[in-house]
């Protein structure tokens, strides 16, 4: 480093080179090998050039410097993957700890092997992963904020109520209208989710992203999970034990109607929709106060910019 920084002193200009002083506050270090004009003189006679010779630093200063303020913002900054690991391994865990105690036959009030929908009934819903996705939405809104809140937070809460209007004006108004049997009828209500929860992408698109990540991430090991159950007939709410008979189908168009779709399209959009609709209200609550205090905390850390 030290050999760097003494070669690109060489190349600097004559009145640096004659000045040790001045190429210490310049570069950093004192030069060694310079003229024997005294100090006094030296910075006399350069001291109209510190900002000009500042201006002119060697390239290589220049390139470094901004290296090192792109590190330590990049450090700062939020990565997807990272933000959802926690949330997704969570939910992992909680599915698992689900499918086990099914399995054992452990209290059939937390572990009912009942299948259930988006209503909770009971408390075997708790030992679940869908309740989580409104506490998630908090969670990553607010670590988003600082750096990638959404551009008009008004707009994301009406985007997110938006979401659920849609969702609640087909579910009493056009649903029953529809005259298709099972499981037909399972298309129209996948839509209905997924609708809405795509507007979410418009409002805030940095926490429909993070959203989608973490539903894919907690949803594709339910659709394994179901595979299995279904396959081997395990007896638990996974492959919808105890269920009317038209439930009762082959196996692979079982498993696409009942397990593959429903969790990768409804239960993902149940997820980003609820995510986005405590998400956007938390930051519009708390967000933008936590953004200022961030903000200013990174701005002393990096000393603005290098």
């Amino acid at each position: 480093m030290h050999a760097r920084i003494a070669a690109g002193t060489r190349g600097a200009s004559k009145n640096e080179l004659n000045c040790p002083a001045l190429t210490l506050v310049i570069y950093g270090i004192p030069q060694l090998d310079q003229a024997s004009e005294s100090p006094t003189r030296c910075f006399r006679k350069s001291a109209n050039q510190v900002v000009s010779d500042r201006r002119e630093r060697p390239e290589w200063i220049e390139q470094a410097g901004g290296s090192m303020a792109e590190s330590a913002s990049s450090q700062g900054s939020v990565s997807t993957a990272r933000l959802i690991l926690l949330p997704a391994l969570i939910s992992m865990a909680v599915t698992t700890l689900r499918l086990v105690g099914e399995l054992q036959h452990w209290s059939s009030r937390w572990f009912s092997t009942d299948t259930g929908g988006i209503v909770p009934d009971g408390v075997s819903w708790v030992i679940g992963i869908s309740w989580m996705a409104p506490l998630f939405g908090i969670y990553f809104a607010l670590r988003l904020a600082p750096e990638h809140g959404p551009a008009n937070p008004a707009k994301a809460v009406g985007w997110s109520l938006a979401g659920v209007f849609v969702l609640l004006s087909f579910r009493y108004f056009l649903l029953p209208k529809i005259n298709t049997g099972f499981p037909r009828i399972l298309i129209f209500i996948w839509l209905a989710m997924a609708g809405p929860a795509l507007l979410q992408a418009i409002g805030w698109p940095a926490l429909f992203k993070t959203l989608l990540t973490y539903a894919l991430a907690a949803r594709v090991p339910v659709v394994m999970v179901m595979f299995f159950a279904l396959r081997g007939e395990w007896g638990t709410h996974y492959d919808y034990v105890g269920m009317p008979a038209e439930f009762q189908m082959p196996f692979w168009p079982r498993f696409f109607w009942l397990a593959f779709f429903p969790q990768l399209i409804f239960w993902v959009g149940f997820t980003i929709l609820t995510g986005a609709l405590t998400g956007t209200l938390a930051y519009a609550i708390f967000g933008k106060r936590l953004s200022r205090r961030l903000t200013a905390q990174s701005a002393v850390i990096l000393g603005e910019g290098v």
